[in-house]
């Protein structure tokens, strides 16, 4: 029997504001095939539509406390996918830049032949490595799975046996201490270059 014979939204919403995990699961559940089916038709790739609905379910989770104000929910959500889908598209030109920047970079060290700053950038790389080395265990892992090893959230998600909201949880926040550690410690280059890509 579908979901919309069982529960309605205005159901799900109500239990979901009153802090229901279950009903939050059961919305993902109901709707997460049609925001993947507008995402893919977009995107056209199976992994990045896949991330876009747990982004949708990401801002729907931190809109729980207001979600039976909305009028139409159906209608809210799509606006939420068009808008992680311009999100997306944004990131990823701005990785394609960042990529081609950091790479002119890297040319530029080359043919100067910079002994010394080989050595700077080597320490600079070592400094990066004892700021990973520093993260919270789960924190460590699911960042060097998703963003030094290519899982998706749903197969980090999968080899941890934790949820793909608590994948990105824990990703955001191991970027930002990342992001603080390499500050504190003046790594100005290496911060540069490789926050775009967090």
């Amino acid at each position: 029997m579908p979901y919309e014979s069982l529960y309605d939204d205005a159901f799900l919403l109500s239990r979901i504001e009153a802090g229901s995990e279950k009903a939050f699961q059961l919305l993902f559940d109901k709707y997460k095939n049609l925001i993947y089916k507008v995402a893919y038709m977009y995107v056209k790739s199976t992994e990045i539509a896949e991330e876009i609905v747990q982004d949708v379910f990401v801002v729907v989770w931190k809109h729980k406390d207001t979600l039976t104000g909305i009028h139409s929910f159906k209608a809210w959500l799509y606006t939420i996918c068009r808008n992680c889908i311009k999100t997306r598209y944004k990131k990823i030109i701005a990785e394609q830049q960042a990529y081609r920047q950091f790479h002119i970079f890297l040319s530029k060290m080359d043919q100067e032949d910079n002994a010394a700053f080989k050595v700077q950038a080597s320490q600079y790389n070592e400094l990066l490595r004892l700021a990973i080395a520093n993260l919270p265990k789960q924190q460590r892992e699911v960042f060097c799975m998703v963003k030094e090893e290519g899982y998706s959230y749903k197969e980090a998600a999968e080899r941890l046996k934790i949820s793909h909201l608590t994948v990105k949880t824990h990703l955001s926040r191991s970027i930002q201490f990342l992001r603080d550690f390499l500050k504190k410690n003046g790594a100005i280059i290496v911060l540069t270059f490789f926050s775009q890509f967090f």
